[in-house]
């Protein structure tokens, strides 16, 4: 969408898809497994036994890593191809909002992602073998009367939200959103969301290094720097020497207009 408002063509988007989504999986994996060994240090299970980093059924993957890999070979990608890497990432950055609250689905299902206990009406029933410390005590925590948050839903939410948001500026204000602007305001918002979701509603997290704040924590706030920094920049409210994202120029030799050839009228001969 963002590409056609822009009046660029897609086959830069759809060349980069298949290759950005193997290595956000890639990079989601190693991001989960390198902070677990950060929290959990000769005590993770991947340390014990290294050949569980392959084994995506046991354990997980953590969507922070996706984003620094999948960005990382977008910049290679658009150093090759010799394109505006805010372009593409203004492109994809909307659709990992969306992918990101339908993968939180199959957290529902898994019965993982949780927080800690709730009075709340729409708290969920979470069975003895999904349960995680310090609550796997039955006759404390009983299965029928003990609710927890369900984090993966706030998280689908925010993100839907999100979507909706920058879609509907996408929509209505993109002649008037600089490059790179989308996926600044992505950025900040997942930055923004994961900091409030680890500080309350993920108990399950491996700390850094012992510290209060888990390592996903710590770059989230990372992420909503960054974002903010992009955006003043864009604004023009702030100005930083090193760094500008460069505008594309639109030139009639890489977008040619076909003008129509106006017949000419063949004079008659006379006789």
């Amino acid at each position: 969408m963002v590409y056609k408002k822009k009046h660029q063509s897609t086959d830069d988007v759809w060349n980069a898809f298949f290759w950005i989504i193997i290595i956000g999986v890639t990079g989601s994996r190693f991001w989960y497994v390198f902070a677990d060994i950060i929290g959990r240090g000769s005590r993770s299970s991947y340390v014990q036994d290294p050949s569980t980093i392959i084994m995506v059924t046991q354990g997980g993957l953590n969507i922070l890593g996706g984003i620094i890999f999948g960005a990382l070979f977008t910049h290679f990608y658009t150093q090759k191809k010799e394109i505006n890497f805010w372009f593409l990432a203004d492109a994809f950055a909307p659709g990992y909002l969306i992918g990101q609250a339908i993968g939180r689905i199959g957290n529902y299902i898994n019965q993982e992602l949780y927080g800690p206990p709730t009075q709340a009406s729409w708290g969920l029933k979470i069975t003895e073998s999904k349960r995680i410390e310090p609550w796997t005590d039955m006759t404390q925590f009983p299965y029928e009367t003990t609710l927890f948050h369900p984090s993966f839903a706030y998280e689908m939410i925010w993100n839907l939200v999100v979507a909706l948001i920058i879609t509907l500026l996408i929509i209505y204000m993109s002649k008037q959103m600089k490059t790179g602007m989308v996926a600044a305001l992505v950025i900040t918002a997942v930055g923004i969301g994961r900091t409030f979701m680890e500080a309350f509603f993920r108990p399950d997290q491996p700390l850094f290094f012992n510290m209060p704040f888990s390592t996903s924590m710590l770059v989230s706030v990372i992420f909503t720097i960054l974002g903010i920094i992009l955006i003043l920049s864009q604004l023009e409210i702030i100005r930083i020497p090193f760094f500008k994202i460069k505008e594309l120029e639109i030139t009639e030799q890489k977008f040619p207009i076909k003008k129509k050839k106006k017949k000419k009228k063949k004079k008659k001969k006379k006789k």
